[in-house]
């Protein structure tokens, strides 16, 4: 009898999880006889791989995701961070911008001239002043990169860092932790604000 696709994804993530790679190789193989374009194996398969190392191999299964589901921007966040370890930012930054387009429906210009507006207002200065920023991705493997921001003339510098929505935990800390723990602030950039723009969060920090 056969497995279904959703038993054999358990039992991947439960062979992953326990870092028996070749078994949950096996099971990954399966699957794919069976059930060819299972969105939930390909993704069993990207983190079977991204778990074990093996790039090349998670770049595959991210790519096939991103064919299977082209409107689905966490796909393409997935190939980029998946690009930054095979160290080809150039590659990567194409893909984070594809993602976060379809995860905000704006471009990292648009959101950086947005998330711009946004920083002047809290700081309670005029939408007109000038403010430097630029984009990276420097750290993109766990998030979807940063904006780093400067004011002439200002000596504070601040860092916007680019979430996927669901992933509140960072944000929490910020904005609840360092309240209930003041003690914890002497070493911890000081909370600014945090928006929200599509299915992207954007956290600044000084």
């Amino acid at each position: 009898m056969n497995h279904s696709a959703e038993e054999l994804c358990k039992k991947i993530k439960s062979m992953r999880l326990q870092g028996r790679f070749s078994e949950g190789e096996e099971y990954l193989k399966e699957g794919e006889g069976l059930y060819p374009d299972s969105v939930m194996l390909s993704n069993e398969g990207y983190h079977l791989y991204s778990m074990k190392g093996d790039w090349n191999r998670a770049l595959e299964y991210a790519s096939k995701l991103s064919s299977l589901e082209p409107e689905k921007g966490k796909h393409s966040i997935k190939k980029g961070r998946v690009w930054i370890y095979l160290d080809n930012h150039k590659k990567a930054e194409k893909c984070f911008a594809i993602g976060i387009y379809r995860l905000s429906g704006k471009t990292v210009e648009a959101l950086e001239r947005e998330v711009e507006k946004n920083l002047l207002n809290h700081l309670g200065l005029d939408s007109n002043t000038p403010i430097e920023t630029t984009y990276s991705i420097s750290g993109g493997k766990n998030n979807l990169g940063f904006f780093h921001h400067r004011l002439p003339g200002d000596a504070r510098e601040y860092i916007t860092k680019i979430l996927e929505k669901r992933k509140k935990r960072e944000a929490y800390f910020y904005q609840r932790i360092l309240e209930k723990l003041p003690e914890l602030k002497a070493f911890c950039p000081s909370f600014v604000c945090t928006d929200l723009i599509g299915e992207i969060r954007f956290l600044t920090i000084e």
